[in-house]
């Protein structure tokens, strides 16, 4: 070997080969962000786009770029082909579209942009700085004498009142009162005889201690139907938070002598009898609960009917029901603590809970799929064939039902969908299209490519409403913090 050879060959082993990929470029874009070079920045991004062509957050980068160098057009163009072709889900890119066309000094597309992000995103990242744009908007379309019918323009982007409903039982679900309170108001100036979304506005005012609107809200209803079940346990609950006695008392005597035949009416007899302390009829409306088969061997109810049956004195039926649960649950904690502290429940020492925490292994963890199955479907006050429904399509249609993991993960996102819904769980008219949904962000949580075009194809469904049910799951399910957590669980293991 000569001497030139030796060279060149250590020369060879001494170079570092560099890992081309899109983190590579994004790493360089943000460099050169940093020393303002932004044409070399959009370079590197685009070169992340061509990398990753899938990954909306790198057009998203790229689209950002363009409007830090006033190139409003170009970035708007790339957020439209985000939301067309790459990620349908990405509904703030509608605030970054906004922020351009006011730049632009196009309001009324801005303010557009603006409605349609409120109505897909409400209480998302940028609510603040949407409502100070819009101000600032109206403002500039007041001085130029182009103000629009904003009422009008919301009518148009805005969803039925059913839609809106089940958004606002999505943000109840998940702890957004005052959001869900927005909504509702929404709901009722379309469409005021709503009652469901009337009496929701009701609790929903009562949990914020906006006492007198609540009671405004029952009242309205009571006086179009002085039966509604819902608004008369609504006006027991208040009448006791209130302290008015008297009152309540009279009121407990009208609600001891309904007896509901629906189960989600009795459902919330029991549980508003069981709260102002009417433990015989609770236990009496939860016994029959428990006597419909489809409630059979579901643990938070046969819990209920065993805290009222101690609060009743019937302990050794109370002892019998929690032995029971554990027939069918040997881990399940809530029923073995109970066992282990009759003595104190006897003697009154301990009083019985109606709230039924799930053990920690049965809890479900935001960033990732649950595994217990069974256990979570068990866990469920009720079992609906239309729930089943929804994963037979899948099942059915399905190009990957096949693949074991994707049906697990398929019904896992379902079952945790139910879990964080029930009761105000959303009307399932569509089932095909409930399960197109759940297609969709499985392949998402798994990176794999599936368009919203394809899936609907394939279910019989539409685009608008499998998005539509897809957003909808995401939202409550923290489908992208799932996302985000799988890939860096991947990318730690690799």
């Amino acid at each position: 070997m000569n001497e030139h050879t030796r060279n060149v060959e250590e020369a060879e082993r001494n170079v570092i080969k560099l890992r081309l990929d899109a983190n590579f470029f994004f790493e360089r874009a943000v460099r050169s962000l940093d020393r303002y070079r932004y044409d070399k920045a959009l370079k590197y991004f685009q070169k992340a786009v061509e990398y990753e062509p899938e990954n909306p957050v790198n057009h998203c980068n790229m689209a950002g770029i363009l409007s830090e160098m006033g190139n409003y057009a170009a970035s708007n163009q790339v957020l439209e082909q985000i939301l067309n072709e790459v990620d349908p889900m990405m509904v703030e890119c509608h605030f970054y579209m906004a922020n351009n066309y006011a730049n632009m000094e196009q309001f009324a597309e801005a303010e557009q942009q603006l409605l349609i992000y409120r109505s897909e995103d409400r209480g998302g990242p940028f609510a603040s700085e949407a409502e100070e744009l819009m101000e600032l908007i109206h403002h500039e379309l007041a001085r130029s004498g182009q103000q629009q019918q904003v009422a009008v323009q919301e009518q148009q982007v805005q969803s039925d009142p059913d839609e809106l409903h089940d958004e606002a039982r999505d943000l109840l679900a998940t702890g957004q009162l005052e959001q869900a309170c927005d909504v509702l108001r929404q709901v009722l100036a379309q469409q005021p005889e709503h009652d469901a979304a009337r009496n929701n506005l009701a609790v929903t005012l009562q949990h914020l201690g906006q006492l007198s609107q609540a009671a405004e809200q029952i009242e309205y209803i009571l006086e179009r139907d002085s039966s509604n079940l819902h608004a008369l346990c609504n006006r027991a609950s208040l009448m006791q938070q209130l302290g008015e006695y008297d009152q309540l008392q009279a009121q407990i005597v009208t609600l001891r002598q309904l007896r509901p035949m629906h189960q989600e009416y009795l459902m919330k007899l029991a549980i508003t009898m069981a709260m102002l302390g009417e433990h015989d009829m609770a236990y009496r409306h939860f016994r029959r609960l428990l006597h419909q088969q489809p409630l059979r061997q579901h643990q938070e109810l046969y819990h209920y009917m065993a805290a009222a049956a101690c609060y009743v004195g019937k302990y050794e039926q109370a002892e019998q029901i929690w032995r029971n649960m554990l027939r069918f649950a040997p881990e399940a904690d809530i029923p073995a603590f109970y066992l282990d502290h009759l003595d104190a429940l006897k003697e009154g020492r301990l009083e019985p809970s109606y709230r039924y925490t799930l053990p920690t292994e049965l809890q479900l963890p935001v960033d990732k799929l649950i595994d217990d199955l069974e256990s979570v479907r068990a866990s469920l006050p009720m079992w609906d064939e239309r729930w089943q429904h929804v994963m037979d399509e899948f099942r059915l249609l399905s190009s990957r039902a096949h693949d074991s993991q994707v049906d697990h993960d398929v019904e896992a996102l379902w079952l945790e969908f139910l879990k964080r819904s029930y009761p105000e769980l959303p009307r399932l008219h569509h089932p095909e299209s409930w399960a197109a949904a759940l297609d969709y962000l499985v392949a998402r949580i798994h990176r794999q490519p599936l368009t919203y075009a394809e899936v609907a194809q394939r279910y019989g469904s539409t685009i608008s409403l499998t998005s539509r049910y897809a957003r909808k799951i995401s939202r409550l399910c923290q489908v992208q913090q799932k996302i985000h957590s799988l890939h860096t669980d991947s990318t730690e293991k690799v």
